[in-house]
């Protein structure tokens, strides 16, 4: 009998199945639009909304979020008590980890490549002329932003803070009045 020199059935299906597992580690790396890394960039930012109204509600004392769209780093501090809130601002420390709530997107594997649909700062309000890339909560968790010249406070009127990843975009929705922070 003559060899045919050819692979059986079960070396074709083991080479297949090995060929497969590696696609799928290496293709959603390559992929433009992973919905997970755009996940994970959402859930930090609404993250550190959460705990910085939360530390408010829990310490009565003034805290808040910087988001800023340009270098999409954002962190959450405890806002100094004078007119201005931003002066001696201490950033806080993150619950778990212990370390200062500060997070660059583009440095971290989980996040790079998301950035903020948007260039403008991301918070509005009320009879305030222009947006600014700060939020403060007060003790009972009431978002709003004090003017460090006059020293005036503005009740939040929206934030709709839109993310994007490729092709695909999420928004986080801060609500104005009770400050909930709303995901997809």
């Amino acid at each position: 009998m003559q060899d045919q020199g050819g692979f059986t059935l079960i070396e074709t299906l083991i080479v297949l199945f090995i060929l497969s597992i590696i696609a799928s580690v290496v293709l959603p790396e390559l992929s433009s639009s992973n919905p997970a890394r755009l996940d994970s960039a959402s859930n930090e930012v609404a993250t550190a909304l959460r705990f910085a109204r939360d530390e408010s509600i829990r310490t009565g004392q003034v805290h808040g979020v910087h988001l800023d769209t340009v270098t999409t780093r954002l962190y959450a501090f405890k806002a100094g008590t004078g007119a201005n809130p931003l002066t001696g601002l201490l950033v806080d420390y993150h619950p778990h980890s212990k370390q200062p709530y500060d997070f660059l997107l583009s440095d971290n594997s989980s996040t790079k490549g998301v950035g903020f649909s948007s260039v403008i700062p991301l918070f509005h309000y009320y009879t305030l002329a222009s947006s600014v890339s700060y939020v403060l909560f007060d003790e009972e968790g009431t978002p709003f932003w004090r003017d460090s010249v006059s020293g005036n406070s503005f009740i939040l009127e929206s934030a709709n803070i839109d993310m994007s990843y490729g092709d695909l975009i999420q928004q986080v929705v801060l609500e104005p009045g009770f400050g909930r922070v709303l995901t997809p």
